[in-house]
């Protein structure tokens, strides 16, 4: 477990599907670790976190995810790391989701000690540097199932 989730209190995971990485094994560890959990739901374009256990129930989105029917909305700087899905990652922190831009913009509303944290496979890491936009942010980690990279302003 990564140190900066190990010291939060609360951490927004999202609901895995296709060939994403498998987020439910996190959320366990969170869990059994007295961490609370969200899970994004989209609301007028935004992410709306929402605290989440096991067994609450979850609806499906648009395009194939689920996310929370119920539970607490949170305040964006009740998030101490945010645990972001890509489609690939670069070696400067940035990365290339679904295209809503759901993340950047949650980003831009989290208090300045919350951890951005990227998961994906080793293969989802390219070399160079990913198109981004002016409003694009990066992560600080990314795990992937063969390493752990500490982005600073200078790269991994």
């Amino acid at each position: 477990m990564l140190p900066e989730v190990q010291q939060a209190g609360s951490v927004l995971l999202f609901w895995s599907f296709g060939s994403e990485v498998q987020t439910r094994p996190a959320m366990e560890l969170a869990l059994a670790a007295g961490k609370s959990i969200a899970l994004p739901r989209i609301v007028d374009g935004q992410i709306e976190p929402r605290s989440w256990r096991p067994g609450d129930p979850l609806e499906p989105t648009g395009f194939g995810a689920m996310e929370p029917a119920t539970g607490r909305t949170l305040n964006t700087s009740e998030i101490d790391v945010v645990v972001t899905p890509g489609v690939a990652f670069d070696l400067h922190g940035y990365r290339i989701g679904y295209g809503g831009g759901f993340y950047d913009r949650l980003f831009t509303s989290l208090g300045e000690s919350a951890t951005r944290v990227g998961i994906g496979f080793e293969i989802q890491l390219v070399e160079g540097t990913l198109p981004r936009g002016r409003f694009d942010l990066p992560i600080e980690i990314l795990v992937t199932q063969e390493r752990t990279i500490r982005f600073t302003e200078e790269g991994p």
